[in-house]
């Protein structure tokens, strides 16, 4: 009988075992980085538009769309994808375009989505959050949980909105409420991996942060 090289169903049985270890340690960590990376990511672009609020202030007291004009991280969904931009009303028209948005520094690209065209390659993938993160779902709750819109002004502080139709401070973020509860805002995102766990934003008002 010919001498054949095969693995032995032990041999094989183990290198299941091993398989099977090692993806269980992997897989988790996946989500894991996933999910940091996704925080991260929201972070540090909520903060660029305060920092934009403070250094390059968009807003016209002489426009009675002035509200419009400041810096802020809008969602909102495209074709069944979670999207946002950092952007500021420059012209007051209520028509926002990436010219009007921010940079992405890591990747030189506008941080603004088209819903006409969500692979425009002006506009930064980040901003995806579907695509690039798995988030199927952004919530609000507290102080912003009727907008969709967290914006800035000249001074950093927090506005739950910025639809205002004449100046008015309407939308502008106390610290505390009328019965002296601590105002805050909240942005829920959901995966559509399950195992993934949501994580939560919370935007403090006045000082924004």
């Amino acid at each position: 009988m010919p001498f054949r090289l095969a693995f032995s169903m032990i041999e094989l049985v183990m290198v299941i075992v091993i398989i099977g270890i090692l993806a269980s340690v992997a897989i988790p960590n996946m989500n894991k980085d996933i999910r940091q990376e996704a925080i991260d990511s929201v972070l540090y672009d909520i903060r660029l538009a305060q920092q934009n609020a403070l250094s390059d202030d968009k807003h016209d007291v002489n426009n009675s769309y002035w509200q419009r004009g400041y810096w802020h991280f809008a969602y909102y969904e495209c074709n069944n994808n979670f999207v946002y931009r950092i952007a500021s009303d420059i012209d007051f028209n209520g028509k926002i375009t990436n010219k009007e948005s921010a940079i992405n520094s890591r990747d030189g690209k506008y941080l603004f989505a088209d819903c006409d065209n969500l692979n425009n390659k002006e506009n930064s993938p980040t901003v995806n959050l579907t695509k690039k993160y798995g988030i199927n779902s952004i919530t609000t709750t507290g102080v912003c949980s009727d907008s969709h819109i967290i914006a800035f002004d000249e001074f950093g502080r927090l506005h739950s909105n910025i639809i205002g139709d004449a100046p008015n401070y309407k939308y502008f973020v106390k610290k505390r409420d009328k019965n002296g509860k601590d105002n805050i805002c909240k942005i829920k995102f959901s995966f559509q991996n399950n195992s993934i766990e949501p994580f939560i934003v919370e935007i403090e008002p006045v000082v924004g942060y």
